[in-house]
């Protein structure tokens, strides 16, 4: 069967050949951010090593090293993850005794290891003493959103797969046909998560749509109902679990309200709430990028740890006032 994952074509058609032609290399890196699937195509690049059939680079998902691998049961693949916050010296050096035991089915030993920005210090320097002297059946395969987290030296001697979200449309047929969604709700689905078919894949678009439509309310609220409002709206927010996601979908509503504003035909987001995005640009008026502006910048103040209730109060009720968010920057677009 053919890999199963969206997106990612390039790394796919590199790891297909190394698997093919057996110039695997002893480490591979797979860089990028989170919920973009750098995990999953760590592991079908595993299971295309350790099939006993693989053909072109493509695992026959059939054979004894196939199903044991899809069962997380194969005796030559170790997956390492973090204990806790981190990845110590001890959990290295237990993947390193693995690594020293010779392959039972194939000819590869296997490592992944997932998040691997979270190896501490000590841990990096023994993974790489690992990497120097590598046994001739060993593949490390290490999964990293912060590739900077690293030491160079580990990096300098991987083959570095950096990884970015799915495009659009491709996140949109995929979700489509995975989930049967309709058009609209893959492409809202696929806004939000921005590309990350992680996150894309756990979100309930009935529910996205209600949060949407509720944004809209808080949007077109602001623009009549003065600071009453603004402090009602920060305080729905502040009862929210998710608000990074009510944030996003915030922001995506006054984009495309920008974007009306600019031009009627500019391209949008939330296309089926057109009519309606038309008849909110008239009542913003001039004031939408200042808005859009306070909330980028509340998004980012949330997550370097900022004051929640405060940060909230001050993005609502700057974008009531239409001014910029207390940095002297205009609009980031």
């Amino acid at each position: 069967m053919p890999w199963d994952i969206v997106g990612h074509s390039k790394a796919v058609a590199g790891l297909k050949n190394a698997a093919t032609t057996g110039r695997v290399g002893h480490a591979h890196l797979f860089a990028g951010p989170e919920h973009i699937g750098k995990a999953r195509l760590a592991l079908l690049f595993a299971k295309a090593l350790l099939c006993l059939e693989q053909k072109a680079g493509v695992p026959c998902d059939s054979c004894a090293g196939c199903r044991a691998v899809t069962a997380g049961a194969h005796n030559d693949l170790y997956l390492l993850t973090p204990s806790g916050a981190s990845i110590g010296i001890a959990q290295v050096r237990a993947m390193q005794a693995s690594l020293s035991l010779r392959p039972v089915l194939g000819q590869y030993k296997v490592c992944i290891v997932d998040d691997a920005d979270l190896l501490t210090e000590q841990a990096q320097n023994a993974m790489l003493k690992i990497m120097e002297e590598p046994p001739a059946y060993g593949v490390l395969l290490l999964v990293v959103h912060r590739l900077s987290a690293l030491l160079p030296t580990i990096i300098s001697r991987s083959q570095v797969w950096r990884l970015h979200p799915v495009e659009t449309q491709a996140a949109v047929a995929y979700l489509m046909q995975a989930r049967a969604l309709t058009r609209e709700q893959a492409e809202l689905l696929a806004a939000v998560s921005e590309g990350r078919i992680g996150i894309a894949l756990g979100i309930d678009p009935q529910s996205l749509l209600a949060k949407r439509e509720m944004v809209a309310d808080w949007c077109r609220e602001l623009c009549t109902g003065g600071l009453p409002a603004a402090l009602r709206m920060a305080t729905a927010l502040d009862k929210e679990e998710s608000l990074l996601e009510w944030l996003d979908l915030l922001a995506l509503w006054l984009r495309d309200i920008w974007h009306v504003q600019i031009d009627e035909n500019a391209p949008i987001t939330n296309i089926d709430m057109k009519d309606r995005l038309l008849t909110e640009a008239a009542a913003w008026k001039g004031r939408t990028t200042a808005a859009l502006t306070a909330v980028l910048e509340a998004r980012r103040r949330l997550l370097q740890n900022a004051n929640r209730r405060l940060t909230l109060d001050m993005m609502c009720i700057n974008m009531q006032k239409g001014v910029d968010y207390d940095t002297g920057r205009r609009s980031p677009f």
